[in-house]
């Protein structure tokens, strides 16, 4: 029988791919998917390298490709098993967007910074669309369980699920604040009332048919508003701080088309010229992070969190250093 199959054929008893996705022992699972994290860990080093040429299409390969690539088993496989993998993927999404911006770091105060890394996060033109991979791997298994359920047979096999439900159950109430959360509430009545509800037959089965609601598409809009709304409590004027500026406050709460640029096709002809440095520079202002140093005069001061630079000219009753936002902050 052995001669019959190739020289290099693998022959295994822990577990096997069906279409892409690992079915096997926990051991086998855990190892495919790691596996999978390390070449798209792969992908965003050689998108650093594109970065060093063109800031803007490296990041548009972010948020257009790589922030995809982990689509596909999160919805094949349990969040027991992808949301470390997940969480871990988008802490490499968010640092290699950085050191397109900083390749030698940011040098700000935590707060500034965890501010910037929310506001990446958020859909454009909130953000820069920076999509964390975990919201949507919170939900993906469990609404595409619930689709395939309409199929008599897959119902039959349903109880080989069992050990799985609870925790996708936890990661898609977790993933909207918990059940105390408004979030939660606006989305529990495309749920069942527990973990059991998946399987039990009573909302999911061949009788119901094909569910009309798409939960995975629901939920994740939710996850973005929970963090937009996150973001503007953390910029608001309640909030001002050494480390939250009055700038910082108009600029995160002014209503702008600014974000627009992030979704606007890379082919296009803009009526300006927008080189890579420019980019930086533009995504540096728009997350309020440190401006590049231009100019070389930058120095620490007791009102900026992060070094500053300052302006060459004189002006009488302004600062003369140049903020993170882009602008000289009134002193008058």
């Amino acid at each position: 029988m052995r001669a019959m199959f190739p020289l290099l054929f693998d022959f295994r008893s822990d577990g096997f791919r069906i279409a892409g996705s690992p079915i096997g022992t926990s051991d086998f699972i855990s190892k495919f998917v790691e596996s999978k994290l390390f070449e798209c860990i792969r992908k965003l080093e050689a998108i650093k390298q594109i970065g060093y040429r063109s800031a803007r299409a490296a990041h548009r390969l972010m948020t257009t490709c790589v922030v995809k690539l982990m689509s596909f088993l999160s919805a094949t496989v349990p969040p027991s098993f992808m949301m470390p993998i997940l969480s871990t993927f988008d802490e490499h999404v968010e640092t290699t967007f950085l050191h397109l911006l900083a390749p030698s770091g940011f040098e700000c105060s935590q707060e500034r910074m965890d501010r910037a890394k929310l506001k990446a996060s958020l859909p454009t033109p909130h953000g820069v669309g920076l999509f964390k991979t975990s919201d949507q791997g919170s939900i993906a298994w469990w609404s595409s369980v619930a689709a395939c359920l309409i199929d008599p047979l897959l119902f039959k096999l349903r109880a080989g699920l069992t050990d799985f439900a609870p925790v996708a159950w936890t990661c898609a109430v977790d993933a909207l604040g918990g059940p105390t959360s408004k979030f939660w509430t606006q989305a529990k009545q495309f749920f069942p009332a527990d973990s059991n509800g998946l399987l039990d037959g009573s909302r999911y089965s061949p009788a119901h048919g094909i569910c009309r609601i798409k939960l995975s598409k629901t939920v994740v809009k939710l996850c973005s508003r929970r963090r937009i709304e996150t973001y503007q409590n953390m910029t608001s004027v309640s909030c001002l701080s050494p480390t939250l500026s009055k700038a910082d406050v108009l600029h995160a709460n002014s209503h702008t088309l600014a974000g627009s640029i992030f979704r606007e096709p890379h082919n296009v002809k803009l009526p300006f010229e927008f080189s890579s440095e420019a980019y930086v520079s533009w995504c540096c202002c728009f997350l309020g992070l440190p401006p590049v140093h231009t100019i070389g005069n930058h120095v620490v001061s007791d009102l900026f969190d992060y070094p500053v630079q300052k302006c060459q000219s004189v002006h009488a009753g302004s600062s003369p250093f140049l903020d993170a936002v882009g602008c000289q902050r009134n002193q008058a």
